[in-house]
């Protein structure tokens, strides 16, 4: 079966990187800022990455139910669930480098913890989530949508070929 390409068919210039670059020092700081050495819970990514799950549950949910009229709504959650599983905001986290970053701005923190949690997939895909929620609040839904879609179209294509292929060869 020929599907259309995860490739947003909507125009869009600006990357999850660049929006996430952009952020102003203090938002930025929240985002990289692991709970076991922020001050007080609230400088910490784990605010962010509450409202962070929620705008990307949204983007791929919308994404899905405009690409694929025909699916079914048991068809779009399960792509979904996998598409913002914490296997999958990891990998986006990673190739955002985002473990990197937050190791780099972490201060009097021992190298040996800053190394585990910068490959930690939970932590990875906290900072992802962190980053979503914090451009979501800096710049609106409506100009980081695209740009979360494109970061993970990848993730979405092989949601669909591993789970929407295989079912249809069973039938």
């Amino acid at each position: 079966m020929v599907r259309p390409s995860t490739t947003s068919r909507r125009t869009s210039n600006t990357s999850l990187q660049s929006l996430i670059d952009e952020l102003p020092a203090e938002r930025l700081e929240n985002v990289l800022t692991h709970t076991s050495w922020a001050p007080d819970r609230a400088s910490s990514y784990e605010r962010l990455e509450f409202l962070g799950d929620s705008v990307l549950e949204l983007a791929v949910a919308r994404e899905l139910y405009e690409r694929y009229p025909d699916f079914t709504e048991g068809q779009m959650a399960k792509i979904r669930s996998h598409v913002v599983s914490r296997a999958s905001c990891a990998v986006v986290a990673g190739e955002l480098e985002l473990g990197e970053r937050m190791s780099q701005r972490a201060v009097a923190v021992p190298q040996e913890e800053l190394d585990r949690l910068a490959r930690n997939r939970n932590v990875l895909a906290a900072l992802l989530e962190a980053a979503l929620g914090a451009v979501f609040l800096e710049y609106g839904f409506e100009r980081i949508e695209d740009a979360v879609v494109g970061a993970f179209a990848g993730r979405i294509e092989y949601a669909l070929t591993t789970y929407v292929d295989h079912k249809t060869e069973l039938q």
